[in-house]
């Protein structure tokens, strides 16, 4: 037997006002364009269940998701490592303080190696720049 949820009057699941949110909703609250939402959905970061309608929904902790993929992205971890970390939380719980701390115990190894390879990257290009006081786009002085 298949349950379908009653999405009525705002009234969602807990029984809470607008506690879930159509695609849109997602797209313009957290600044992504509906394409990249369908897009982590296809990668399993991101989760919605169909309404009567056939409509995506998604849950508030949608956003947070999001947020922390993002984050994670900026600091250039890569997408099959940012679901794996997701996957470890229980479906439809958004990541807390706690769970980040974990992550980025995980990941602080990794990054230490990027910064160490984009460190010795710039080293090397400023050797090719001319080496101690040249300037590298963006302003960066080159130091020894």
């Amino acid at each position: 037997m298949v349950e379908v949820k009653h999405y009525g009057r705002g009234m969602i699941g807990s029984g809470r006002p607008n506690d879930e949110l159509s695609v849109g909703q997602v797209a313009e609250r957290s600044g992504l364009t509906v394409s990249a939402l369908h897009f982590y959905e296809r990668e399993g970061l991101i989760h919605s269940e169909r309404n009567e309608g056939n409509q995506r929904r998604f849950g508030r902790e949608t956003l947070r998701r999001l947020a922390f993929v993002r984050a994670s992205q900026r600091v250039g971890i890569p997408l099959a490592s940012i679901r794996a970390a997701l996957d470890e939380l229980p479906h439809r719980r958004t990541p807390r303080e706690d769970d980040w701390a974990v992550v980025a115990d995980r990941w602080a190894t990794e990054l230490d190696e990027r910064i160490e390879q984009l460190v010795r990257l710039r080293r090397k290009e400023c050797q090719r720049q001319g080496g101690q006081g040249s300037h590298l786009r963006g302003g960066h002085q080159c130091r020894t």
